[in-house]
């Protein structure tokens, strides 16, 4: 697993609070929370349907100005004595480089304590991360994992994750992508190396109506693929409200993890519940509450759990304040890869979050005065669009009356398009489906230009409407 400087510093900051007794956490029952809070709000976010890496809507320009996220700062003085600094680097053209944690604190200074490194190709994929950490006892540098990403088509086909032997980087887990046509997920192939890959897991995914309905882990047994798991999704207004996971033995079925969700009239996430199998019934072990403002930034996050004494209790908090006068499209941020203070849901800019833990004595938040603020400066991007003539996609006619045909890759199941007029100003936007037209009926002749954004590659073009 990933070091995160974060966590070991609010696990040590638990630690401490844990002695003044009354506080809902123990040690590792605070380490879970944080690694929870860190996949739970990655399932809202991507629930909620929010975008962070905006740079690819654009209007006619080679470059645009962001806001990027050049640091965030952690400060933990008032409990501590020190602060946690994280900086993000990016190249010209917004891909996020590197991310760096530091611990600063007047005794030793500021010190690099953990870091992740990423590499893109032309097309602006992800196609390595690799990542370490400072042993302070040792003073050493550890690698902790390193992942590569091979893509045919820009369609990511394989992730292979490899681990340090003391002396370099070694192979160690591979998985294989099988898409169906409309560019959905059917299968995940994952081998273990060992002198050579060895297929030992299948991960096969069922859809209805254009949703992931079931996700079935198979194991190689004995030279036949045996049934481990299986994740079953329930709907209900196009909404996931329930996810179940059933494990399986000897092929007697036993449900071991429930989540729920509740969601606001917006459809946007307010409760995450998940139940676990204890003594043969699920009981529920954490929830989450969420609030948003009316932009739909999320302001509050609640979390409660099951705490040292066996009850179901309040646990931790988490607040955001947000610049509303800057939209997400303005901003640049690095790449979310689980970090608990990238994967909220933002609409605005984010200024600064506020931690609170619950305290049983004065049946109450306790604030700790644990402040992490964030901090953008203006960096201007090269967007890299390239001509739709190096593209799979077919737009036609051209002149056109009235109603634009766009055929997308085959293999792509949605894309964006944008209608510009030659004064940058945005007239038309709609999302793509396999086939799709798009109206202009109402649009006055003249030249326009085009971006549709398939595959988080934009391709322009121009067309005229008569």
């Amino acid at each position: 697993m990933r070091f995160i400087t974060s966590i070991t510093l609010l696990f040590i900051l638990t630690l401490s609070a844990k002695s003044q007794n009354n506080v809902n956490i123990s040690k590792t029952q605070f380490k879970n929370i944080i690694e929870k809070t860190v996949v739970n709000r990655q399932k809202i976010k991507d629930l909620n349907d929010k975008n962070f890496n905006n740079y690819n809507k654009v209007a006619i320009s080679d470059t645009k100005n962001f806001l990027v996220l050049d640091s965030l700062v952690l400060d933990l003085t008032a409990f501590l004595g020190t602060k946690s600094l994280f900086i993000f680097e990016y190249d010209a053209r917004g891909n996020n480089l590197s991310s760096r944690d530091f611990t600063v604190s007047d005794v030793e200074g500021t010190v690099e304590t953990a870091k992740a490194l990423y590499k893109y190709d032309s097309n602006k994929n992800l196609i390595e991360i690799e990542y370490s950490y400072l042993d302070e006892e040792m003073g050493e540098w550890i690698n902790d994992e390193k992942v590569q990403y091979i893509y045919i088509n820009n369609q990511l086909s394989e992730t292979i994750e490899f681990i340090d032997n003391g002396d370099s980087w070694v192979e160690d887990t591979k998985t294989e992508y099988i898409y169906n046509q409309d560019g959905t997920v059917a299968e995940e192939l994952i081998s273990n190396y060992y002198e050579e890959w060895n297929l030992n897991t299948k991960i096969t995914h069922t859809y209805e109506n254009d949703k992931l309905t079931m996700s079935e882990e198979f194991e190689q047994l004995n030279d036949t693929w045996e049934l481990m798991t299986k994740i079953e999704y329930i709907y209900e207004n196009e909404l996931l409200v329930e996810e179940s996971t059933l494990e399986y033995y000897e092929d007697q079925a036993t449900e071991t993890n429930t989540e729920i969700y509740e969601y606001d009239n917006q459809g946007r996430v307010t409760k995450h519940q998940t139940y676990t199998i204890w003594y043969d019934e699920l009981e529920l072990v954490t929830e989450s509450n969420y609030k948003y403002d009316v932009n739909g930034n999320m302001i509050e996050e609640a979390q409660a759990g099951i705490n040292e004494d066996g009850e179901f209790a309040n646990t931790l908090k988490m607040s955001y304040t947000y610049d509303l006068t800057v939209d997400q499209d303005q901003l640049l941020l690095p790449y979310d890869d689980g970090d608990e203070f990238m994967s909220g849901s933002y609409s605005n800019m984010p200024i600064q979050f506020t931690m609170e833990i619950w305290y049983d004595l004065l049946n109450d938040w306790l604030d700790l005065g644990i402040t992490g603020d964030f901090y953008f400066n203006e960096k201007t991007i090269t967007l890299n669009v390239k001509d739709i003539k190096n593209s799979n996609i077919n737009i036609y006619p051209n002149p056109v009356i009235e109603t634009i045909n766009v055929d997308l890759d085959y293999k792509t199941s949605t894309a964006d398009f944008k209608l510009f007029d030659l004064n940058g100003k945005e007239v038309k936007s709609q999302n793509l489906m396999k086939n799709n037209q798009v109206n202009i009926e109402t649009l006055l002749p003249g030249t326009y230009v085009y971006i549709i954004t398939e595959n988080g590659i934009p391709f322009s073009g121009k067309i005229l409407k008569e």
